[in-house]
């Protein structure tokens, strides 16, 4: 049974070795944009920063063109994968929290 898509995301900057740990234990670490009306997905930002977002699977942006390396509506785009948002790095893998539920 494939893995279930999952996503983390923070509203703060994560720093260099806060996001080399998280890529070491095999997440995919990329940064959100404030668009105005909605967000974008890109491998890192500098301007308009909303926010990190960690995933258990890779996001693949397009190499050329005008939207090189950039998904416009990001919320669509996770919602159009079947990602299921969670609110702890350590529930990417799917592990259980105490009490027996995920």
């Amino acid at each position: 049974m494939p893995r279930k898509k999952r996503f983390f995301e923070t509203g703060f900057r994560l720093k260099k070795a806060e996001k080399d740990a998280l890529r070491a234990q095999g997440f995919h670490v990329y940064d959100r944009r404030d668009n105005g009306k909605d967000s974008t997905i890109e491998p890192s930002v500098a301007v308009d920063f909303l926010g990190t977002l960690v995933t258990n699977f890779p996001i693949r942006f397009p190499k050329k063109g005008p939207n090189a390396f950039t998904v416009w509506k990001g919320d669509a785009y996770l919602k159009a994968c079947n990602a299921e948002r969670v609110y702890r790095v350590d529930e990417l893998k799917g592990k259980r929290r105490k009490g027996g539920k995920r």
